[in-house]
């Protein structure tokens, strides 16, 4: 995330998440696909997070529920921490 704002993606996400959700991880997904798969009643709560992070730069945590691919609801707890890089981006290194 540049310093001030800008786009935000997701570098790497492993296979483990497959794997825990049932659900493909496509190689260009975002914050906007991985939003898709909380619950509609968590994700408010979850967005307003991940942005006070991202906008103070301090480590994230939070836990939520997704449902998987076979239906069943799943409580994940996601943990992130901020790695400012040259030119003012930040790299988020975190686990779900």
């Amino acid at each position: 995330v540049p310093h001030g704002g800008g786009p935000v993606r997701l570098a790497y996400l492993g296979d483990g998440l497959s794997r825990l959700t049932g659900v493909a991880v496509p190689a260009d997904a975002g914050p906007e696909w991985f939003d898709r798969l909380v619950l509609p009643e968590d994700l408010p709560d979850y967005v307003a997070t991940r942005a006070a992070a991202i906008r103070n730069r301090v480590p994230l945590r939070h836990e939520f529920r997704i449902r998987d691919a076979a239906g069943a609801v799943r409580w994940f707890s996601l943990r992130a921490n901020p790695r400012p890089e040259a030119g003012g981006a930040t790299l988020w290194d975190g686990l779900v």
